[in-house]
């Protein structure tokens, strides 16, 4: 399945071991897509696969649970961290012609 979708994606090593750092390098990439394969909501049919390439991945299953959780608090960390810069930004801006410092309409 990922292959075929992300040509340009490392290929894990054929020989290394589950607990080895070269898996866990090399696997690096490869769970950041599957985090975000798993919740996505566009992409809910391939949801299942990438389960399973993450348990697989992972070797167990309370490891494949530590990791997608710490996967979703990233994931959900991201975006609360671009609505606080978008808020900021939006804070920044000058006030619109018209109104008063603290919102309320001047004259009128």
């Amino acid at each position: 399945l990922l292959p075929a979708h992300a040509p340009h994606a490392p290929s894990l090593p054929a020989d290394a071991e589950a607990g080895s750092g070269a898996l866990a390098a090399a696997a690096a990439p490869w769970t950041n897509i599957l985090f975000k394969m798993i919740h996505a909501p566009a992409l809910s049919f391939a949801r299942k696969q990438a389960k399973k390439l993450l348990l697989a991945l992972c070797g167990s299953k309370p490891r494949y649970a530590e990791l997608r959780d710490a996967g979703l608090a990233s994931i959900e960390l991201a975006r609360v961290r671009r609505v606080l810069s978008e808020a900021r930004v939006l804070d920044a801006s000058p006030p619109h012609e018209g109104a008063a410092p603290d919102g309320q309409r001047i004259g009128g």
